[in-house]
């Protein structure tokens, strides 16, 4: 059967992470080392697009639901994964995602591409200008045409999921800079390990002319006598003041009649 992918048109988002015009070097998730192909470093653009759940139910989840169905038709397996998250969730570590800016009530779609930059346009006057770089921010408002596509790895280390890639984005709104919020390495990367070319090590290597490297993951040396300074405040331990946890995600969600929305990957 043919997978070519489902194309479609998203409701307007949120920038969350991420920037859809400016690169970043692909990383191994496991080893943080850049991934390699053909001896080149990866480059990816990446973003993350918060949509509001009801618009996000009507106008994303029934076409990732048909692109996971392309390759799987009978049911997607364990793990698999949806590339978005529940801004109302919570992350491997517990944390909820509501505390970060733009997450509470929304959807948030991980959308990326290593083929190429995708162009960006404004709508102004009737007319669409594609713009620059700089003229786009983490936290601006855009839609974006999308393919997504089932994949089904023969690797059974890989991860079975969805990719999402931007053919094109159109800048709708402006909004409050979003700075310092990181992406989900989970989400982007999917778990993949990969297979190095000869002589690149999974781990750090020494420097010519010294001795060995610590293992990884070793305790750290001792802090100096008089570290830390009298007199120095002691790190806080107990939650802020005012902190409530989020607020459970609304009844009804997913709506009735659509195949259930998973809560993780």
């Amino acid at each position: 059967m043919s997978n070519n992918g489902v194309e479609f048109l998203t409701p307007p988002g949120r920038i969350v992470w991420g920037h859809p015009a400016r690169s970043q070097k692909k990383k191994d998730q496991r080893t943080k080392q850049p991934v390699l192909r053909d001896g080149k470093e990866v480059e990816q653009w990446a973003f993350g697009l918060a949509i509001e759940k009801n618009a996000f139910n009507a106008g994303v989840w029934p076409y990732l639901h048909q692109a996971a169905s392309m390759v799987y038709p009978h049911g997607v397996p364990n793990g698999f994964s949806w590339k978005f998250k529940d801004g109302d969730g919570v992350d491997r570590k517990g944390q909820p995602y509501s505390a970060r800016e733009g997450y509470a009530g929304h959807c948030v779609l991980t959308i990326s591409t290593e083929a190429f930059a995708p162009q960006i346009f404004k709508n102004e006057g009737g007319r669409y200008r594609q713009i620059e770089a700089h003229e786009i921010k983490c936290g601006d408002w855009v839609v974006v045409k999308l393919t997504a596509k089932g994949n089904a790895p023969k690797d059974p280390t890989h991860t079975p999921g969805l990719y999402i890639n931007p053919n094109g984005i159109e800048l709708i709104g402006y909004d409050k800079e979003i700075v310092g919020q990181a992406a989900d390495p989970d989400e982007m990367f999917g778990g993949k390990t990969y297979q190095l070319p000869p002589g690149v090590s999974a781990t750090p290597i020494a420097p010519a002319g010294t001795g060995a490297m610590p293992p990884y993951g070793g305790a750290p040396a001792a802090a100096p006598a008089g570290y830390p300074p009298a007199g120095a405040p002691a790190a806080p331990t107990a939650a802020p003041a005012g902190y409530t946890a989020p607020a459970a995600a609304p009844a009804g969600y997913p709506p009735a009649g659509m195949p259930g929305i998973p809560q993780g990957r």
